[in-house]
């Protein structure tokens, strides 16, 4: 995918069943890319936006 999270916190979304809303809308917690790296979870979070506005 091109980015890398940290495994504790995507791993308590898993446990906790946390619904996806609420994933892609605290993707920058789970980031794992250093300082310079190109952040990805704006691009995620518009795409999963009109995925949605789509489909209503």
């Amino acid at each position: 995918m091109g980015l890398r999270l940290r495994q504790a916190v995507c791993e308590n979304w898993i446990k906790t069943q946390t619904p996806i809303h609420t994933v892609i809308g605290r993707l920058k917690t789970a980031n794992f890319d250093p300082e310079f790296y190109r952040r990805h979870e704006p691009a995620i979070q518009r795409q999963f936006a009109e995925i949605l506005a789509v489909k209503r």
